[in-house]
């Protein structure tokens, strides 16, 4: 098994890369702001807006927008770096990718997990997850990567 593409990344696809790195936790932080902002919004309007409403409405609001605000802040110090495309290679070596200013190759035994995200694989690589986009490969390249990652030993994604 040996697949290589190369994709140019764009703000989109990056910041579906993001949330897929950050997983469920994105999703749980929306739905509770979304919870919290109308409940916050009846107690200031039932008991006037002090400070603990107005604390509770902007924690919601972060709440709300921090997954976005995540991708915003990632993608700002690398969009010089992203202007070309990047390298990425999934083989029976291991993983990697490779930009115009750097080279990150990691063999399957430095991978401790694989995470199969709706836009990118996930690769744990000590405390880093290495996120490769699905949509560099074709859809015959991603069915034979899926099974290709389900064979691993001792690596089962989730």
């Amino acid at each position: 098994m040996h697949a290589i593409a190369d994709l140019q990344l764009t703000y989109g696809l990056f910041r579906k890369m993001v949330l897929d790195t950050l997983g469920k936790s994105a999703r749980r932080a929306r739905i509770i702001g979304l919870v919290q902002l109308p409940l916050a919004t009846v107690l200031g309007f039932a008991g006037g807006f002090d400070g603990r409403a107005l604390l509770m409405i902007g924690v919601g609001v972060v709440l709300v927008v921090f997954p976005d605000l995540v991708a915003v802040l990632s993608w700002a110090p690398q969009r010089k770096i992203l202007t070309t495309p990047l390298h990425y290679e999934i083989s029976a070596a291991g993983v990697l990718i490779q930009t115009p200013s750097s080279r990150t190759e990691v063999a399957w035994p430095g991978i401790s997990q694989i995470r199969t995200g709706k836009h990118s694989w996930l690769f744990k690589h000590g405390a880093t997850q290495l996120p490769v986009p699905r949509v560099a490969f074709s859809a015959d390249e991603q069915h034979s990567i899926e099974q290709f990652l389900a064979a691993r030993p001792g690596l089962t994604p989730r």
